[in-house]
């Protein structure tokens, strides 16, 4: 069985991670109208990544295993309103491990990439918004240590 390689992503990832996050986002869509994607979706996907690949404010790790991407997770520095004495934080917009590859230790290895950025920053903070229904990752962000701060609500009008 071969290793599996933890390392920045490259612009050669973006169709892989582009096929990825479409999986990750059509989970979501399945579920809520709210999260409803539009058509044209993976290009532009394809667009954002490789700026946020080229970004140093961007943090942009996958794990590979056969020359084949099987998980990811994509954070930046975000800013704050300025009253706050901590205006930035590191933001984890995705994090996706493909499904036969989960429970193996793969998004804790992945989250510690997300740590080092951080403290690479001197940033405290790492924040994230998660599915409400989505409990087993509630479950596995809780047990990383993150805290509920703020309930996200949506209302349809």
């Amino acid at each position: 069985m071969s290793e599996i390689i933890y390392r920045k992503a490259r612009k050669s990832d973006l169709d892989s991670l582009s096929v990825l996050a479409m999986e990750l986002n059509e989970f979501h869509d399945s579920k809520e109208d709210y999260f409803e994607l539009k058509i044209e979706n993976k290009s532009r996907m394809k667009s954002f990544f490789e700026q946020s690949i080229a970004s140093k404010n961007h943090l942009f790790f996958v794990a590979e295993k056969d020359k084949e991407i099987i998980a990811y997770v994509h954070a930046n520095i975000s800013t704050r309103p300025p009253i706050f004495v901590h205006e930035k934080e590191v933001y984890i917009g995705a994090m996706f491990t493909k499904k036969e590859y989960r429970k193996k230790g793969i998004a804790n290895k992945l989250f510690l990439e997300v740590k080092k950025f951080a403290k690479e920053n001197k940033l405290r903070f790492i924040q994230l918004r998660v599915y409400s229904k989505n409990n087993v990752a509630k479950k596995f962000y809780k047990a990383l240590g993150f805290e509920v701060m703020l309930d996200y609500m949506v209302k349809k009008v």
